[in-house]
């Protein structure tokens, strides 16, 4: 007989985990709370425009081919993936900018016409990270981190030293770049997590790796919510039942063992629970609090978490064509601005901020002649003393003027469309804690063995898959810890996972892009 399992929320990681199941033979059930699969990788439409709700840079696309291809798939059947040139644009407070680049020929020519002095510090700093990323990814991303043998490891722990990895990104980056404009190009990535550069471990620095020399960055035709769109697609294809709008109450526990999940007032019996809502607020609200003694109450709201994101969905009735499909302005001081979101917790009077115009590469995202422009703002989660509810329109026109001032003239004139995501929205809409758009901030105490477990240590059963727990946050991240569970799961129920340890090996490479990864690897061997 099938063995079942219970998905609580179909975001990505609970999505990903559900369809590794169906693969080996299980019954899957999804509840999902919200009228809409995704999660933060959802997206909000209005007068014929679509976008994003929170992801919008695809990194890592081996993880999506692998998924695919271990469900016995073509990717391309239900995905269209695009790989970007150049990958971004920077745009510094000094009227200067930077195209990052995963073509080493481009992005050496974007370095001599930006800081020159720093080429050949560059070049080192890239031999640095290609061994940095190898660490990262496949002795800790890749690996459960269940106990705590797994994390002193001799071998790990000497790479670990051996690699700086403790200091800071903005150090690290320091040891082999000058020009404070490139050291900020080299490190920001970390806002992708919620997590400040001048604080962060320098292991993060892996991200920014990942865009300028794995395989780049890509965009997915239709928004990144066209994925949530294809794993919905396969869970239907596979057999799986998709239940939204259906909260789940609580989580049963019987024994020391997950029996199942109760949904409006009845229970409904599972062999496994997997709990994919963000970890905090799920693990409070669903999980008795004797049943997680590790993670008691108290506990939890010790936790620190990431930085939140001022959203701003913007339609307007022409397309403004200045910027590129993904930008980032810089303050003219990018660590004073760190230091109000992450130390000081107050608004930033000079904020940095994000830009994606998706419609400069993809017509299906707006009416014709229309454009949508996404805005993401870093700013203080909610332990600030922040009243969102008199801040948010005054923010809000702030920020208005600042985006007319870098170029997007008369936007005010031009709206159609518009909604504002603040922290409030976050935690009443996604259940993030203290509305952290990002989970569990990634410090390296709330990072690997110290972040919350993707296995309850106390009830057998029971399993957590998202941005809050290992390995970490961002879409193939999460989509790493769903497979790491497919493999826990098979040692737990011998011989009702026959195919966790089975992944294609028919992969697409990337050799047919000039990434750095390929001219890269010249350049190690000549020393």
């Amino acid at each position: 007989m099938a063995k079942r399992a219970a998905i609580v929320g179909a975001g990505v990681g609970g999505l990903t985990t559900a369809l590794r199941l169906l693969r080996n033979g299980w019954e899957v059930d999804v509840y999902e709370k919200n009228m809409r699969a995704g999660g933060r990788l959802g997206r909000i439409e209005g007068g014929g425009f679509k976008f994003d709700l929170g992801p919008t840079i695809v990194l890592m696309p081996d993880v999506f081919y692998r998924l695919f291809a271990d469900l016995g798939r073509r990717l391309e059947d239900y995905l269209e993936l695009r790989p970007l040139e150049p990958n971004y644009r920077l745009h510094f407070a000094d009227g200067s900018y930077l195209d990052s680049t995963s073509n080493l020929q481009r992005m050496m020519q974007e370095i001599e016409r930006l800081a020159p002095s720093d080429l050949d510090g560059f070049m080192r700093y890239l031999a640095w990270m290609q061994r940095r990323y190898r660490v990262a990814r496949y002795d800790f991303i890749e690996e459960p981190m269940l106990t705590m043998k797994e994390l002193v490891d001799l071998r790990k722990l000497w790479k670990l030293y051996g690699l700086h990895t403790v200091q800071t990104m903005n150090r690290d980056v320091r040891r082999f770049i000058k020009d404070p404009r490139l050291q900020t190009a080299l490190t920001f990535q970390s806002l992708y997590i919620g997590i400040d550069p001048f604080e962060a471990p320098a292991i993060y620095n892996v991200i920014g790796y990942m865009e300028l020399s794995y395989s780049g960055v890509w965009y997915c035709k239709g928004g990144y919510y066209s994925v949530t769109e294809a794993l919905v697609r396969l869970l239907e294809e596979m057999g799986g039942r998709l239940h939204l709008g259906t909260p789940v109450e609580t989580v049963e526990v019987e024994g020391g063992r997950a029996v199942g999940v109760r949904v409006r007032g009845q229970l409904q019996s599972a062999d496994a629970v997997v709990v994919g809502a963000d970890f905090p607020l799920a693990a409070k609200r669903l999980v008795p609090e004797s049943a997680r003694p590790d993670y008691s109450d108290a506990r939890i709201d010790k936790m620190e978490q990431s930085c939140s994101a001022f959203m701003m969905y913007l339609g307007v009735d022409q397309s403004y064509r200045h910027a590129d499909v993904h930008n980032v302005y810089f303050s003219r001081d990018f660590q004073g601005f760190t230091d109000d979101v992450f130390r000081r917790k107050v608004l930033p009077n000079d904020p940095s901020f994000y830009v994606h115009l998706p419609n400069l590469i993809d017509d299906s995202v707006a009416p014709p002649g229309k454009q949508g422009i996404y805005v993401l703002v870093p700013v203080p989660n909610k332990t600030a003393p922040i009243d969102w509810a008199k801040e948010k329109k005054p923010f809000r026109d702030a920020m208005i003027q600042r985006l007319q001032r870098v170029g997007f003239r008369d936007l005010e004139k031009h709206l159609e469309f518009e909604a504002i995501y603040t922290p409030d929205t976050w935690e009443a809409s996604l259940g993030l804690a203290e509305g952290a758009a990002f989970g569990v901030m990634p410090r390296l105490r709330q990072s690997a063995y110290w972040r919350p477990s993707l296995k309850s240590k106390t009830v057998s059963g029971l399993y957590f898959v998202g941005a809050s727990t290992h390995p970490g946050g961002g879409v193939p991240i999460v989509m790493t810890g769903a497979r790491t569970i497919e493999r826990i799961m098979s040692e737990d129920y011998p011989g009702y996972l026959p195919n966790a340890h089975q992944t294609s090996k028919d992969l697409p490479t990337w050799s047919d892009r000039r990434h750095l990864a390929h001219d890269f690897a010249a350049f190690t061997e000549q020393g």
